[in-house]
């Protein structure tokens, strides 16, 4: 499932059926076209990948998460708003992020939020993007296990806007490199 179409490239895996869904810009549309999608075609697994801006890491990493928080709703938290969601992921996929060239095995956090985030507040999490909270709460709400990767496009306060429009044929070539690496984790 991808934002856009300029960040969608052919991901598929041999043997294994795979729908690949344009959710849109922003969580209402994510939201929105990823529950519609799930519930016409009722996947065993999700799987979020796409662009994201980053404060602690660097252009052309690519960080596997499973972990989500929402930028938006972090502030209402002490009204008992549920800002912070953690998906199931099948044991079998075992996908390591690439962070400076290097495998890690490590849940990275991806901040979300309606807005493109250009100036460097005070963000938690390691990547930044507007769609995938919204999506692990479909997810967590019909069952469904859900795995998000991102490639770094750009560093927030830096270079955010321009940089991430300049940056999407990389992550496009990037991401694609990466799932022809690790496709035995989906067969």
């Amino acid at each position: 499932m991808h934002a856009i179409d300029l960040e969608q490239f052919d991901l598929h895996f041999d043997g294994v059926e795979t729908r690949q869904i344009l959710t849109g810009i922003g969580k209402t549309n994510a939201a929105m076209n990823l529950m519609r999608e799930a519930l016409d075609y009722q996947p065993d697994f999700v799987l979020n990948v796409g662009s994201a801006g980053t404060l602690n890491h660097s252009v052309g990493d690519i960080l596997v998460s499973r972990h989500f928080v929402d930028r938006d709703l972090d502030r209402m938290r002490l009204f008992g708003l549920e800002y912070d969601v953690v998906t199931e992921v099948p044991a079998s996929v075992q996908l390591k992020s690439l962070v400076s060239g290097r495998e890690v095995e490590q849940d990275f956090v991806v901040n979300t939020g309606d807005d493109f985030v250009t100036a460097c507040d005070t963000l938690t999490g390691d990547a930044v993007d507007m769609e995938a909270f919204a999506e692990a709460r479909v997810c967590n709400q019909l069952h469904l296990p859900m795995l998000s990767v991102k490639y770094i496009t750009d560093v927030v306060g830096q270079n955010s806007v321009l940089a991430w429009e300049e940056k999407l044929a990389d992550a496009r070539e990037g991401l694609a490199a990466f799932f022809d690496r690790n496709v035995s984790l989906f067969l």
